[in-house]
């Protein structure tokens, strides 16, 4: 056949070469001799060169064609002749990456596995040296049927590195070659299960060097197919250096984007728009990737490309990635200046970047956080500020009535989403942003007035069903697919719109689109009082009621509704405020809300005026409340924590000032000083009864302006306090029923001292000690605030503190006074246990105490001994008749105006009573149908 020309038809040396193949293929089942001398006599290499000839032949014929495709089929049948079978080179169980339930696949049968690996070389060496298409083509169909005829063929032909060598020229071939190239590369993953490093380095090489794009391309698709299949090559990407090469890409196509223009699609963009997208899922969910990815300079290249329209979408996916992974702080503040810097018309651009933000915030609670720290509730905010006058009835040219409402809802939801199982972020909105600047930020957007206060400019107002009936659709609805009325100016529409964005915070509801659900505005019309001259607005309880969840929009929601106004459809605008006045007393009508809601202690606001209405018309029955709840603390009917309603006492007191100086907080005061001594009284014996002592200690320590204040005066209760401190002190327990301070235990049957109780008994020992501290500390602050009430209850003169000291031992003061002190607390204590109401601090009481502290006063500057009776000496009054009759007459005037101020008072509570009563009696009067259930109609009295 060597000598055979090459003139001689093609065929017919393949029909040789068929024969010379039969007879190999039958002596290698029992011989492996006429292989190796087939080998020895060149014929591989004889194959190589004939191959190649007939690629080179100028006239190529479908008969040339035929030969070259019959022959490399021949080969790669020639592969599987051998007499020695072959096994893979190494076991790869060694190998540093390793996928799931990889196993190292063996040989199934004699005829599929590779025997022959000089046949196999044949076919490398004539893919590695041929140009032409049909050839390589062939070739590489040859190869993969070798790999697909037998799992195990590829590790055994692992030490040849086919696939390695064909990478470094495969840039050279044609596209339809690399197609199926590539596609040869993905069996091994796909199929194998196996992790092909040596040709994913070779990728690596070749994509670097990026000496044709459309093979780069492909080789990046190729990467980006099998990145897809396993989340393993995340790290195996980052081990070969494959994202380093993707960086490399990226910073190449940055520079080339700024030449893009908006329609150009060539090859450069799709590789850029292939290199973003494998960087965004090598960064999905993989922090080591995203570090590696900063330090090569990938960040800063991302952020560059933000501001390109052409990549932005892509971008913003690597910066969402980069934000979600650890060390994300920059990469957040960086989007948020660069949406504060972007023009305000450039809406998409803002919508893009928060929609990316959202989609961070809800996956992650770090983010968050870090959300927080960054200052993004400022950032956005200032998104309000931007669109400085954009919502007025005026025509926006540059940004649509779509876009303006899309922007300030994703605005609105990505507030709602940072405080979503936040409360450090929920408490950072409530104080820096919602009480100091909300309000203020939003009547900046256009459709809000100036007002402050609800006033009544429109004396004969009619509710008009037709207003509210659209103010109701743009509320409930899809705010994204509404459509304004052209008779309703547009700024009170969007009024309707800021408040159902604020409604969704309020309620962190923006899953729903749709609020009809919630709210059920008109009621059926029979069931309306005849003496309701106009229909009204109401909503009824929800099956599922909504909850509050920040109270803080709530109230800027009610602060704003005074702004609701227009200087033109002033009837309009009223609607508006009693549809959404309306709105707010749905969100305030179950009593979980309400609660919620005065947990703010922003029960009353200042936003319309009242006429009658006055806090001291309130605040006795208030204070009355409270007495009656200590009561039943102190007779033990009140299952709450202790400690909740010491804090609503301290609450009320506090609140009680801010509203009115002319209060007398004397009721607020002694049910204060019940509770303190109802928690100082309470067991020490175990750890959890100590730390509720040592609780309320540190509490009195932190009110003790209120507690030991001018306001508090009582002297009972600085006597039974003194006592309980001596008691806490001297560490014995406070005795609340003296008939039964002995307890026996003879009947106990002693056990042995365990280790837990050993460290129980020292646990106890510690909290005592802290409790003796916390003791004495309260008994400085009230040696120095209560010093002469100290000595006005117990008739003695306390003795000077010594050196450094705030106040006198407390040893030496319990020698004074314990006696007096002991029948004092129990005095007290069978008085709380008794009884069931008492009257709160009557007037005699009130002037009997003040009596009391100045006479006692003038007592102990006149004398330090006591004052009896006998020593009394009766002297002559040198006081005028007319001088006693003008003393007389002041205090008969005094008395007067007393009784005067009384009258007015019950006066003035008996009209709100009756004014009380008259409007419940209305509201009966709507829930009854409008006809008789039964009996003969009657004329109605009321």
């Amino acid at each position: 056949m060597q000598r055979l020309q090459i003139e001689a038809n093609p065929l017919e040396v393949v029909e040789m070469f068929v024969s010379v193949f039969c007879f190999l293929k039958d002596s290698s089942e029992v011989s492996q001799v006429l292989l190796d001398d087939f080998r020895s006599s060149q014929g591989y290499l004889f194959l190589t060169e004939f191959l190649l000839k007939l690629e080179n032949e100028k006239t190529r014929t479908i008969e040339v064609q035929a030969a070259i495709r019959n022959l490399v089929l021949m080969i790669s049948s020639l592969c599987m002749c051998g007499y020695t079978e072959l096994r893979p080179s190494h076991p790869q169980s060694n190998a540093v990456f390793k996928m799931q339930n990889f196993q190292m696949p063996q040989n199934t049968s004699r005829e599929t596995g590779v025997r022959n690996i000089y046949a196999f070389q044949v076919l490398q060496s004539v893919f590695l040296k041929s140009s032409s298409t049909g050839l390589c083509c062939t070739i590489l169909d040859a190869i993969s049927s070798v790999y697909h005829s037998d799992n195990a063929n590829y590790f055994i032909l692992d030490s040849e590195n086919t696939l390695s060598q064909f990478t470094e020229k495969i840039h050279l071939k044609s596209p339809q070659i690399q197609e199926k190239f590539f596609d040869l590369l993905e069996f091994i993953v796909f199929q194998l299960n196996f992790v092909p490093c040596k040709e994913l380095i070779s990728l690596s090489i070749l994509l670097k060097s990026n000496l044709s794009p459309s093979c780069s391309i492909l080789c990046l698709k190729t990467l980006l197919n099998i990145l897809r299949h396993n989340n393993l090559f995340k790290d195996v990407y980052r081990e070969v250096g494959i994202l380093e090469v993707f960086v490399s890409c990226l910073m190449k196509y940055s520079e080339y984007v700024k030449y893009i223009t908006n329609n150009d699609e060539n090859a450069e963009v799709q590789f850029g728009k292939t290199s973003l997208e494998a960087l965004t899922i090598l960064l999905n969910g993989n922090n080591n990737n995203a570090n590696v990815f900063r330090e090569s300079g990938g960040a800063k290249c991302a952020h560059d490309l933000v501001t390109f329209k052409q990549c932005r979408s892509q971008s913003l996916g690597i910066i969402r990635e980069l934000i979600l992974s650890a060390g994300g702080d920059d990469d957040m503040l960086f989007i948020l200046s660069i949406m504060h810097a972007v023009p305000a018309n450039h809406v998409d651009f803002k919508i893009q970047i928060l929609n990316m933000l959202l989609g961070c915030l809800k996956d992650s609670h770090r983010t968050r956080t870090v959300f927080r720290k960054v200052g993004g509730f400022v950032y956005l905010t200032s998104v309000f500020v931007s669109l400085d006058g954009k919502l007025n009835d005026s025509e926006n040219g540059d940004i649509t009535q779509h876009d303006l409402i899309l922007l300030l809802q994703i605005v609105c939801q990505t507030l709602g989403t940072a405080m979503r199982f936040e409360p450090a972020n929920a408490k950072f909105f409530h104080q820096e942003i919602c009480t100091a600047s909300l309000c203020e930020t939003l009547r900046l957007l256009g459709c809000f007035g100036t007002n402050l206060e609800i006033t009544n400019t429109c004396e004969n107002f009619e509710n008009n069903i037709e207003y509210q009936k659209y103010f109701h659709e743009v509320f409930s609805e899809d705010i994204l697919s509404t459509t304004f009325s052209s008779s309703i100016p547009k700024s009170l529409s969007y009024v309707c719109v800021i408040y159902r964005l604020l409604y969704s915070i309020a309620l962190d509801n923006f899953e729903n689109p749709n609020l009809n659900n919630y709210l059920s505005i008109f009621a059926d019309q029979q069931l309306r009082s005849p003496s309701q001259d106009y229909p009204t607005l109401t909503f009824g309880q929800p099956s599922s009621e909504p909850r509050i969840v920040h109270p803080g929009v709530v109230i800027c929601m009610l602060q704003l509704l005074p702004s609701i106004s227009h200087h033109v459809e002033v009837h309009k605008a009223i609607n508006l405020q009693v549809y959404l006045a309306d709105i707010l007393k749905s969100l305030v009508r179950n009593e979980r809300n309400q609660q919620i809601m005065c947990e703010f202690e922003q029960a009353a606001l200042p936003i319309v005026p009242l006429l009658q209405s006055h806090v001291q018309y309130i605040a006795p029955n208030v204070f009355y409340f409270t007495t009656r709840v200590v009561d039943k603390l102190w007779q033990g009917h009140l299952t709450k924590n202790p400690h909740d309603i010491f804090d609503f006492i301290i609450k009320l007191i506090a609140q009680a000032k801010r509203r009115s100086s002319a209060l007398s907080l004397e009721q607020l005061h002694h049910s204060l000083n019940r509770t303190i001594l109802y928690l100082l009284s309470r067991p020490t014996e175990t750890i959890t009864e100590q730390m509720s002592v040592l609780e309320a200690l540190h509490k009195i320590i932190t009110n003790r302006l209120l507690v030991f204040g001018a306001g508090n005066h009582e002297l009972e209760f600085i006597g039974c306090l003194t006592y309980c401190l001596m008691q806490l002190t001297a560490d014995m327990k406070i005795i609340l029923e003296p008939s039964t301070t002995r307890n026996t235990t003879w009947h106990v049957n002693p056990q042995r001292e365990s280790i837990e109780e050993r460290d129980d008994q020292l646990n106890q020992l510690q909290g005592k000690n802290l409790i003796v501290g916390a003791a004495f500390r309260v008994w400085e602050e009230l040696y120095v605030c209560k010093k002469p009430a100290i000595e006005e209850v117990f008739k003695v003169s306390l003795t000077s503190p010594s050196n450094n000291s705030k106040a006198p031992d407390i040893n030496s003061t319990r020698e004074q006074v314990m006696e007096l002190a002991s029948k004092l607390w129990f005095n007290y204590v069978d008085a709380e246990r008794k009884a069931l109401y008492r009257v709160p601090l009557e007037l005699h009481n009130q002037i009997q105490s003040k009596i009391q502290k100045v006479t006692g006063g003038l007592t102990r500057l006149a004398s330090r001994t006591k004052v009896k009776k006998d020593e009394l000496i009766r002297t002559k009054s040198t006081m005028s008749k007319d001088t006693v009759f003008e003393s007389t007459q002041i205090h008969v005037q005094l008395i007067r105006d007393l009784w005067e101020m009384r009258c007015k008072q019950y006066l003035q509570m008996h009209q709100h009573t009756q004014r009380y009563v008259f409007q419940d009696w209305l509201q009966s009067e709507l829930s009854l149908p409008e006809k008789e259930v039964s009996g003969v109609r009657r004329k109605q009295i009321l």
